[in-house]
């Protein structure tokens, strides 16, 4: 089992469309290309994390009082 791990974060703070782009296209520069990551043929799966700016008792990211419980 492979346990290098290469993780980029990239702060998108709208969903314009362009600043949206210019975040995942930074991203994958990053990690080092598409290319180093995906071959032709491969099948990939993009999991974005789209939230919003609510309180916490909203519950739309893991509550920082709940962690480690």
């Amino acid at each position: 089992m492979n346990k290098n791990v290469e993780v980029v974060i990239e702060k998108c703070s709208s969903y314009d469309r362009e600043e949206v782009r210019q975040a995942v296209s930074d991203t994958c520069r990053k990690l080092g290309g598409l290319q180093r990551w995906v071959k032709p043929g491969d099948k990939v799966l993009l999991k974005v994390n789209l939230l919003s700016p609510v309180s916490p008792d909203r519950a739309v990211t893991t509550h920082q009082n709940l962690c480690g419980r």
